[in-house]
C-alpha cells in the first residue's frame, strides 16, 4: 500500500486548484442580448449561455482565440430559434441568472474563478 505524505497531498491540492483556476480565469466582462449571455475571463476564455426555451439552455466554454460552434452544429436540435428568457442580477461575488417567466431554474455564476452551478 502506498502512503502519501501530508506535504505531498498539500502540494497536489495546490496544483489542482491552480490548474482549475487557470482553466476558466477570473471574471472580466460580459455581454448580453435577448436570449444569450457571454462572459469573458481575464485569461480570454469565454462562457456562453443560450436560452433556447424556458427549460433548454446551451452552455459552451471556449478558450482564448477559439470561436463558438454555430447554432446548427448539432444535428439533434430541430429548431434553433432562441426563445427562452432570463434575468440577471450582478452581486458582489456572483451573478444570479433566473431562467424563464416561471423562474423554475437558476444559474449561479461565481466570478473568481468563473464557475457555474444550475439550481432547480
Amino acid at each position: 500500500m502506498i502512503e502519501l505524505k501530508p506535504v505531498f497531498l498539500r502540494i497536489l491540492f495546490i496544483m489542482v486548484c491552480f490548474q482549475a483556476k487557470s482553466q476558466s480565469g477570473n471574471f472580466k466582462t460580459y455581454n448580453q442580448n435577448d436570449h444569450e449571455l457571454i462572459f469573458e475571463s481575464d485569461s480570454g476564455n469565454k462562457l456562453r449561455f443560450q436560452f433556447y426555451s424556458e427549460k433548454i439552455i446551451r452552455i459552451h466554454w471556449i478558450k482564448k482565440g477559439e470561436d463558438f460552434f454555430p447554432n446548427n452544429h448539432y444535428e439533434t436540435v430541430v429548431d434553433h430559434t432562441l426563445s427562452g428568457s432570463y434575468t440577471i442580477e450582478d452581486k458582489t461575488d456572483v451573478f444570479e441568472i433566473t431562467v424563464g417567466q416561471k423562474k423554475e431554474m437558476r444559474i449561479v455564476l461565481k466570478k473568481n474563478p468563473m464557475r457555474y452551478k444550475i439550481l432547480t
